[in-house]
């Protein structure tokens, strides 16, 4: 019940303040500034209802790459450790996700876990890195950070 009502007063909070000054908060995020490849990491704990036979309270780390399409949906591969056990999860069934010009955005993404769906909602910092939030059972934040392979096409030298 609790988790309920602080998801919707941070809820109530972004439709208050999201709205004062729209105008000057259109920094040009869309969809296409975090199309690609991410790799993300944070740290979290469940807070209740967790599904056997983690608890309440147990802490959560993950690591995640993750697949924002230029269609609107995406696809994932997370590795969660919940209190000790590694989790490699099932397969993502769907996704979706925007962004707004401000650069909020929000992805929903559904598996065969009994913690699915999840939602993350999420900040762009840069064309590079995003903050994000895991509503739900868990409280979990993650650093996103754009994937690069190290490979430099430009570089025939």
């Amino acid at each position: 019940m609790k988790v309920r009502m602080i998801s919707f007063l941070f809820k109530v909070m972004i439709l208050m303040f999201g709205s004062v000054g729209a105008a000057q908060a259109d920094n040009g995020f869309s969809e296409d500034t975090i199309v690609g490849t991410w790799a993300i990491n944070g740290p979290g704990f469940f807070i209740s209802s967790a599904p056997p036979p983690f608890t309440g309270g147990a802490p959560a780390n993950g690591i995640a790459r993750f697949v924002f399409n230029e269609d609107g949906t995406c696809d994932a591969q997370f590795i969660t450790n919940f209190d000790g056990t590694v989790v490699v999860s099932t397969p993502i069934i769907s996704c979706n996700f925007f962004v707004t010009p401000d650069g909020f955005g929000q992805f929903t993404a559904f598996n065969s876990s009994p913690l699915s769906p999840f939602t993350v909602n999420f900040i762009i910092v840069n064309k590079d890195e995003i903050f994000g939030i895991l509503e739900g059972t868990t409280i979990a934040q993650f650093t996103f950070k754009r994937q690069d392979s190290g490979d430099d096409d430009d570089d025939d030298d």
